[in-house]
């Protein structure tokens, strides 16, 4: 191996870590992630309890008695409340 490239090799392993700590505190990674507004949360968990109630009653025939009686379904936050 030359020596040229082993020294861009060796400058770049040892500058690598340092650059990415720098990136990491200079980025704002609150910014990166996504923020789900409380809007779209009760949307969502009306259009959930929506489902899970006609789920109870294609089973039961009949509207529950409260919301806690209704199936869970799985993958799903099955929330009663909303954001």
């Amino acid at each position: 191996m030359p020596r040229y490239k082993l020294r861009t090799l060796l400058i770049v392993l040892a500058l690598g870590p340092l650059v990415l700590v720098g990136a990491y505190r200079l980025v704002p990674w609150y910014s990166v992630l996504p923020i789900i507004p409380p809007r779209s949360m009760t949307a969502t968990a009306i259009g959930e309890t929506q489902v899970r109630l006609h789920m109870y009653m294609l089973a039961h025939r009949d509207y529950p008695a409260d919301l806690s009686v209704l199936p869970k379904r799985e993958g799903y936050a099955n929330r009663i409340t909303d954001g």
